[in-house]
């Protein structure tokens, strides 16, 4: 069941990654680079407003995987009902920060007076889309708490090519920005339409979803809340911050430069989060049953295969994004491919990590991830106050990947195994190291190759890939897995060819 969901959650992020790729140029053409750097900037403000999540997501997700597997239904009413009510009130304070937001926000980010008319009714309709995610949070987790990952994969797949075709209609015939944010708004909205009616479906219980309130539960998904809030608030700063603060400080023609790359990285690391994410409410189960012989092994197991990702990733990135990014935006976007590079080791680091994360998760012990993430932020903000206005979207990339070195490789990894009585050399030696030693021995031949390989068109950039796989495959296979893994996937191959399917 983890690997089907992954797979589904990978096919909805590799469409969304797809329409990325074709909706960045379209819009550079159509709008030019100053105005598409004002639409990256108000893209942007969703991250920062979405810590008011309180981190309820994550609450009813592991509260309801519970609350399920041990047969309480009254809970899990309690849970839903009382998530209601919750997002109810946020949806009401985000609009009205929005509404505040389009009123003075065009000072704030250093538009002007050609794209301060538009730039606040873009906000309004980003404010509209941000208040209505957070009813889809819910009814998501719902979905995701019965272990039904795949079906969240496929509407967020249908919504990117929705997204898609609503954006070049709306450019094609009315152009401008704001047909940009009309666009996006209808897709958006008529996603979070679907997810409602599946998590209505899959809720399974006999009365349907309403709004109400039950202190002791209200409690409990509050005081878990409260530390995945501290995760979202520093998890959507970090990640927005550095082109919010691009926008202000140097202006947002370079917003552009900054805002590429980190798309980019931003796919690889969801690829990573969707696949380990999946474990979110198995942890939660094992959790409940105090299993901890299970936990420790999809511990170990999961930073495998996010180290093995991630070492993939950087692989990738680190040989052929100068190349994709050349045919994809043309040469004058180099400056993103030197963002990517910088950004290259911290952020495999963290993918590589990410185990420990969705762990303490499912654990109910998160808080340090919330710290962790905050002072991340801090420190990224205050060395962006002096890097970016020396060397602009460069600037921002070091600050990032300085924050991100700092502390979690040295305090996550070690509170997680401590929680779960883990030894941390095991938990290094089985994960991260097998992974970091089998990438070095994919690189070697891999730098030789493409030192003599100048991929200069599409065709050649396919085969560069296919090249990378063929490189790292059987690398991977030979050094990182050891003879029980080799004979499961054997065994999961062997009931694709027999239409079994994967389990």
């Amino acid at each position: 069941m983890l690997i089907r969901n992954a797979m589904f959650r990978w096919i909805g992020l590799i469409a969304e990654v797809g329409v990325g790729l074709v909706t960045t140029p379209f819009l550079l053409h159509h709008l030019g680079q100053a105005a598409y750097g004002v639409w990256l900037v108000v893209a942007s403000t969703t991250g920062v407003f979405g810590f008011l999540d309180l981190g309820l997501a994550s609450a009813v997700t592991t509260h309801l995987a519970a609350d399920l597997a041990s047969g309480d239904r009254e809970a899990a009413r309690s849970t839903v009902a009382n998530g209601l009510t919750i997002y109810l009130t946020i949806a009401a304070v985000v609009g009205s920060c929005y509404l505040g937001l389009a009123w003075w926000g065009a000072p704030l980010f250093n538009w002007g007076p050609d794209f301060a008319p538009v730039g606040r009714y873009l906000l309004i309709i980003m404010g509209l889309c941000v208040a209505a995610s957070f009813f889809n949070n819910l009814f998501e987790g719902i979905v995701i708490a019965r272990e039904q990952q795949h079906l969240v994969g496929l509407v967020e797949g249908c919504v990117a090519l929705a997204r898609l075709a609503a954006l070049l209609v709306a450019v094609q015939i009315w152009g401008g920005l704001l047909a940009v944010g009309v666009a996006h708004a209808l897709a958006t909205l008529g996603g979070y339409a679907v997810m409602f009616m599946l998590g209505r479906r899959w809720l399974g219980l006999d009365k349907p979803a309403r709004p109400g309130w039950s202190g002791r539960r209200a409690r409990q998904m509050l005081v878990y809340g409260r530390d995945s809030l501290l995760i979202s608030m520093g998890q959507r700063l970090r990640q927005d911050g550095p082109v919010l603060l691009t926008g202000s400080l140097a202006g947002p023609a370079l917003v552009p430069f900054l805002g590429v790359g980190l798309r980019l990285l931003g796919y690889l690391i969801n690829l990573v989060h969707l696949a380990v994410g999946v474990a979110l409410p198995r942890f939660a189960v094992l959790e409940s049953t105090r299993d901890r012989a299970q936990t420790r092994a999809l511990l170990l197991r999961s930073s495998l295969y996010s180290s093995l990702l991630a070492a993939f990733m950087v692989l990738g990135a680190a040989f052929l994004a100068g190349p994709f990014i050349r045919l994809w935006l043309g040469a004058h976007f180099e400056p993103a491919v030197r963002v990517i590079w910088l950004l290259l080791g911290p952020l495999g680091l963290y993918m590589a990590l990410r185990p420990c994360e969705v762990l303490l998760y499912g654990i109910g012990r998160h808080r340090i991830n919330g710290l962790l993430y905050l002072a991340e932020t801090a420190i990224m903000a205050g060395l962006c106050l002096f890097t970016v206005k020396r060397w602009g979207p460069l600037g921002a990339a070091v600050s990032l990947g300085a924050a991100l070195l700092l502390l979690r490789p040295w305090l996550l990894p070690a509170y997680s195994c401590r929680r779960i009585e883990l030894g941390l050399g095991m938990f290094w030696m089985r994960g991260p190291a097998r992974a970091a030693l089998a990438a070095a021995a994919a690189a070697l031949p891999l730098a030789g190759l493409f030192a003599a390989w100048n991929v200069q068109s599409w065709p050649g950039l396919a085969g560069a890939g296919a090249a990378l796989v063929a490189v790292c495959a059987p690398v991977f296979w030979l050094l990182a897995l050891d003879p029980p893994e080799r004979a499961f996937w054997r065994e999961r191959l062997a009931d694709l060819r027999s239409g079994r399917g994967p389990r």
